[in-house]
This record gives structure tokens, sequence and C-alpha cells, in this order.
């Protein structure tokens, strides 16, 4: 078999020429070093194949949707990185992150809508999700209705100091004191500690309040102390701090009141 190349001879017309003289002849050197150059090339392109960055992903947005006002929301993700420029919408947001897959994401103020989140490395983005973000308006709280009670209350206290507790003129608003009822009976336990404090007296208390209504029963509006027959009852004036113990309450004609029983065994 020959081995040679068609060329174009001195003659201008096309020559059958050697291949050995047309082709440089490769050496054992120049084989090791072509092949040393192609594992080179490709050990390189695979070990940058393997650690290679990989690109950011957002998973999901916790919460979805947010309150207006709402300071910050958590990114799930995969490979987040430091550093990425966060927008929400067209806004810019703060991304920190806390770990390659979580991140605090403190959102710019929002009007109501829905908003894709972004991240980007410098100027180009390298992460988006669509509709990341809803933000709503809060629905007004609903104003809870309230009912006027009057509740009998069962003070212990020294005899000079029911002299403050003038009743309030019927226009007052609740919580207002509406009568003192004085049981003419002075008594003390017979302790040294007693005998050292002095006489006291026990005296009923109409005091009329505002009341909500609430699952587990009434509540003083304002300040929500629990209603209930037998429940402790503080009233707070600018000339007197009132405590005692709720016997009854009366709500229009219907009254609950603490059974006799029980509030005799407790005058000694």
């Amino acid at each position: 078999m020959l081995a040679g190349v068609f060329g174009v001879g001195d003659s201008g017309v096309y020559d059958w020429v050697d291949a050995r003289v047309a082709l440089p002849r490769l050496n054992s050197l120049d084989i090791f070093f072509l092949a040393l150059g192609g594992v080179c090339l490709v050990g390189g392109y695979g070990l940058w194949w393997v650690f290679r960055p990989m690109p950011p992903e957002i998973l999901a947005v916790e919460p979805a949707a947010v309150p207006v006002g709402t300071p910050f929301v958590q990114v799930r993700g995969a490979h987040l990185r430091p550093y990425l420029r966060a927008m929400v919408g067209s806004e810019r947001a703060i991304f920190a992150l806390q770990d390659p897959s979580t991140g605090l994401l403190l959102l710019p103020p929002l009007t109501p809508g829905t908003y894709d989140l972004a991240f980007y490395d410098v100027s180009q983005e390298v992460a988006r999700r669509e509709g990341a973000v809803r933000v709503f308006e809060p629905a007004a709280p609903l104003s809870k209705a309230t009912i006027a009670l009057e509740l009998l209350v069962r003070v212990v206290t020294r005899p000079e100091s029911l002299s403050v507790l003038v009743p309030a003129p019927p226009a007052q608003n609740p919580p207002s004191l509406r009568s003192v009822n004085v049981l003419e009976k002075v008594f003390h336990d017979g302790t040294y500690a007693a005998r050292l404090d002095g006489p006291k007296v026990i005296a009923h208390v109409w005091v009329r309040v505002a009341a909500v209504e609430e699952a587990t029963g009434w509540t003083q509006a304002g300040d929500a102390q629990p209603l209930q027959v037998g429940a402790a009852y503080v009233l707070s004036s600018p000339g007197y701090i009132l405590r005692g113990e709720i016997l009854a309450i009366r709500s229009g004609k219907k009254t609950t009141e603490r059974p006799s029983s029980q509030r005799d065994t407790e005058r000694r």
C-alpha cells in the first residue's frame, strides 16, 4: 500500500507526494506530552464539575402570606450563600444568611399584592421564585360588645377605711362604686398579729362594671379581670384600692349568687 497524499508539484500539476515528507514525525516524547495535556484537560474539567459552585435555589418562603408591616420572613432554599442581593418585586430587600438552606429576608415597606423573590449575584440573576410573597391588609379587629354588670363584693377592712368608700354619681362611667353596706360586726381572730393590726369590719359593696363575654365567662372591660362568683376582685380609683371577693353578679333581672351557707361559715 502506498503512503502518500496528492500535492501540487513544481510543474503546477497534482503529483503524488510521499507522506513521510509531507507530515512531521512524532517521537515518544511528543506523544507523552500530548497525552499529558489531554489528561490534564479532562482532569481539570472533572474537578471543576465536582467543585463548581451550585446556583442558589429558592424552595419556599415562610410564611408565604403576611400582613402589611411584617418585618421579615424566612427563606428556605438550597446552596444559599452570603452577599446575595435580594429583590422583592421591584423593591430592594436585605437577605441575612443563617446556613446554606435557610436565611432571613428583611422586607421593605410593601403594599398589598403578590411579589416575586429574586436573588442576584452582583448584577446577574441567579435564582427566582414567582409569587413567593403575598402581602394582605389585615382585617380590622372586631369590637366586642360590652354589658353593664353589678357585682356584690365582700370587703374586709379597717373601720376608718370606710370613710373613703363613697358611692359614685350615677353618671360616672364604670367601674364605679354604687353602694356600701357595712355589717355591724367588728372582729379579729385573737392572734397577736391581728391585735396589732386592729379590728376589722366586713362590708358588702355593690360595684358597677362594664363586662365583656369571653369563652371562659365574663371579664371586666379594660383589664380583663375574671368576673365570677367566688373570684377575687380589685377596684382601683384615684382615692382608694378596693380588694374583695365577688359574692353575687347581677345582670338586668338575673342575679347569680354565692350560696349563703358558704358566706355564713366565713363569718367568725
